[in-house]
């Protein structure tokens, strides 16, 4: 097995089982739709370029927002594409999870 499939893999296990991810307008839903669509990803160079992050203070849950800006090289393309996402982490016990995730170009 190569690597690619391998940080793909890795990457799907920070997702709850039930996760809602949109990636570009498209909807996935699950683990194994996350799982399915990150094996599917060529190669990826991402520079963050910022990040915020802030507790979710109206429930109950511990929840914690992300957003992210940065640019991603797909493949062997020179060209980088402006990306924004933004995530909601949910506490399962004493690790966080992406429950939520939205990514897209800008």
């Amino acid at each position: 097995m190569g690597s690619k499939p391998f940080l793909f893999q890795a990457a799907a296990n920070f997702y709850t089982a039930n996760a809602r991810l949109l990636w570009n307008g498209h909807a996935i839903i699950g683990k194994d739709g996350v799982t399915k669509a990150f094996q599917e990803l060529p190669s990826t160079k991402h520079t963050v370029l910022s990040f915020d992050c802030q507790p979710v203070l109206a429930t109950s849950e511990q929840y914690v927002l992300v957003a992210v800006t940065g640019q991603v090289t797909y493949g062997g393309d020179k060209e980088s594409h402006t990306f924004t996402q933004t995530f909601m982490l949910v506490g399962q016990g004493n690790v966080f999870m992406i429950n939520n995730d939205e990514f897209r170009f800008v």
